[in-house]
């Protein structure tokens, strides 16, 4: 469960035009005293760590996670901080991101009828009454379970419902359910005797494991997996001319290319067209830094497709144009790599755009979800769009 029961925000493959990327340098870890740590795996390879500190009434969570996007070297750093009450009521959750590229930071207050949030580059926003997340994955042992909904600071602050129920006679496993809007995201779930989280394993292979807590002073990466290609799924039978479309056997989808999308010719589909353009021209490609909110794209120079999506996104906002953000699947030669691009609104219908390969019309795309620019949107979409596809297409003629 991406940016959730393990915050990771790299893991994201994401397609992107062939320039020279550079090697980006390592920060220093921050040193800070620790009550449990995890080290994180992807598909069995090591990525980072994870630790927690409570202190009080302070909860904290912090992740360290070192892939391999491209040619770049990706660090990312997360910090969640719960402050409660005597009570233990939860009054105050903050968020902060650090990485190359434009970092997060938010703060969520408690009220009398939910959450106001403050989100850098975002507008304010308000969110129902909701436990946040971490308190209640370590809380489900001694309440036998937890069923509601919950906060997710690791998102940039969104709302949603989780179900985690324990296991049945003889198994040690309990299952995590999330839902978002009309999406699901799975885990599965080991405590230890004394109730602490041992292992959390989601559905896109990330998996936390309980460690000695010294083990965090040890090098995290040997060397980094490389996860654009690791995420992509293979496609069987693609030449080097065009396909039609792609079937993938485990799950029996099909999906097929259109040529010529509808409303390329809409009322506003030049203006698009050249914002389009203009976004691919301002933006140097560059898969080792990401912008997570629009405020953060408008003033990026460089970044991957979900750095051109906002900024698209925010730019044709302005301009008074209807836009949406995408995450799905576009076809990279003989493989499908996980994408982020945006629909236009014309004046007479949807224009599915492409401002990372300054395509507009993009014909070579495969949506799987639909949603908002907000950090909390992509995270989420991030978290359940790619649940179930499967390791493989096949290309349909």
């Amino acid at each position: 469960m991406r940016r959730a029961l393990v915050a990771i925000t790299v893991l994201a493959g994401c397609t992107a035009p062939p320039r020279e990327v550079a090697r980006l340098d390592e920060p220093p870890p921050t040193p800070v005293a620790r009550d449990g740590a995890w080290r994180l795996t992807w598909h069995g390879a090591p990525i980072g760590m994870a630790w927690e500190i409570e202190r009080g009434e302070r909860f904290t969570r912090r992740e360290r996670v070192i892939v391999r996007r491209g040619d770049a070297v990706v660090v990312s750093e997360l910090a969640i901080e719960i402050d409660r009450d005597a009570g233990g009521a939860p009054q105050v959750v903050t968020v902060t991101r650090w990485g190359d590229g434009p970092a997060l930071a938010g703060r969520a207050t408690a009220t009398a009828t939910g959450w106001d949030v403050v989100v850098d580059g975002e507008a304010a926003t308000t969110l129902p009454p909701a436990v946040p997340f971490e308190l209640a994955v370590r809380d489900a042992p001694r309440r036998a379970g937890f069923t509601g909904r919950v906060l997710l600071a690791g998102w940039g602050f969104a709302v949603a419902e989780l179900s985690l129920t324990p296991p049945p006679a003889g198994d040690d496993t309990w299952l995590a359910r999330l839902a978002v809007d009309d999406r699901v995201a799975t885990a599965r779930i080991r405590y230890d005797r004394d109730g602490g989280v041992h292992e959390v394993a989601d559905g896109d292979g990330v998996v936390a494991r309980a460690t000695d807590r010294a083990d965090i002073d040890r090098p995290i990466v040997a060397e980094p997996v490389e996860i654009v290609g690791g995420s992509a799924v293979p496609v069987d039978g693609a030449g080097p001319g065009p396909i039609a479309g792609v079937r993938f056997p485990d799950t029996g989808w099909e999906a097929r290319f259109d040529p010529a999308p509808a409303g390329a010719d809409g009322d506003r589909a030049a203006e698009i067209a050249a914002l389009v353009r203009r976004v691919a021209a301002e933006v140097d490609d560059d898969l080792g830094a990401t912008a997570t909110t629009t405020g953060a794209a408008l003033t990026a120079s460089r970044g991957d497709c979900t750095t051109h999506a906002l900024r698209f996104a925010a730019l044709a906002a302005r301009a008074g144009i209807d836009v949406k953000v995408v995450t799905g699947l576009r076809l990279d030669g003989d493989q499908l790599v996980r994408h982020r691009w945006n629909l236009a609104w014309t004046g007479t219908a949807w224009l599915p755009v492409d401002p990372t390969w300054a395509e507009a019309p993009a014909t070579a795309v495969i949506a799987l979800a639909v949603h908002g620019a907000r950090a909390a949107d992509l995270a989420a979409a991030d978290a359940t769009a790619f649940a179930g596809l499967g390791a493989r297409a096949i290309a349909l003629p």
